[in-house]
């Protein structure tokens, strides 16, 4: 049977959206006009985006497959796939988004739960 890997799909997802953002230099997501505390966060979490840090917890993950931290790495990648809608719920400020979906950071989101669907898998072999 083949092997299942699923935090190194996530690594290459998050690689993907890096690249393809930095060499682009287009925003691949939409915005909430997010202010005061909620745009300073978004602020650091793009920059850690710009700085390969979610590609480098994608690739953590990765080596760590079998390994119980696997999970929570995958926690880790779901902060920048979600913070922008959550943000934009918890604030009530206008999107100029074509819709609330685009909020989503799609790639950070597809990467964090292939990396959580390592934690069903865990539980299930025998240690």
């Amino acid at each position: 049977m083949p092997s299942w890997r699923p935090p190194r799909r996530a690594s290459f997802l998050a690689l993907g959206q890096t690249l393809a953002r930095t060499f682009t230099g287009e925003d691949l997501t939409c915005w909430a006009n997010l202010t005061g505390y909620w745009a300073t966060v978004q602020i650091r979490l793009d920059t850690a985006q710009y700085l390969h840090y979610w590609v480098g917890v994608a690739s953590i993950g990765a080596v760590l497959a079998r390994h119980r931290a696997a999970p929570l790495l995958g926690l880790v990648l779901l902060v920048p796939a979600l913070y922008m809608p959550v943000a934009w719920f918890l604030s009530g400020v206008e999107h100029s988004c074509s819709s609330t979906l685009a909020l989503f950071n799609w790639p950070y989101l597809l990467a964090g739960v292939l990396a959580l669907l390592t934690a069903t898998r865990l539980t299930r072999q025998p240690q």
